[in-house]
């Protein structure tokens, strides 16, 4: 009996890692069709990825680049922040290099969103958003 319950776990096992290489390969596709500039394509592979994997900043990175490229801001936001706050949450510390690079990405996002905002006279909006990207 107790040999049936290790080749089962065994087997789950199996097929999580599965499931999160998976993930990992949709994100490479998602990469190569990003360099295509084929974007909407890409925001599909990389979601698929995040079901698969939701802990991986990385995936939740090249998400948020994709809405941005398309200037959809809010879901670039949701997604920038997600990734920042697996990356803060990561056991052992953050990569610190990968999480300047997004924090100063992020905070050029939210500049850039501010000064769309300022633009279309919602300046209250406008002022809050500066504001976080100058954190």
């Amino acid at each position: 009996h107790s040999e049936s319950k290790g080749k089962e776990s065994a087997s789950v096992k199996e097929l999580e890692e599965i499931h999160i290489q998976m993930g990992v390969t949709l994100n490479d596709i998602g990469c190569s069709l990003l360099k295509m500039n084929k974007v909407r394509d890409a925001i599909t592979c990389f979601r698929k990825a995040i079901s698969r994997n939701t802990e991986a900043a990385e995936f939740h990175m090249n998400l948020a680049n994709c809405y941005k490229q398309l200037d959809e801001f809010d879901n670039a936001v949701k997604f920038y922040t997600n990734a920042l706050d697996i990356l803060k949450s990561q056991e052992g510390g953050t990569d610190a290099h990968q999480y300047k690079k997004l924090s100063a990405d992020f905070g050029h996002l939210r500049f850039e969103r501010g000064r769309r905002l300022f633009n279309n006279t919602d300046y209250e909006r406008a002022e809050r958003e500066l504001s976080e990207a100058i954190k």
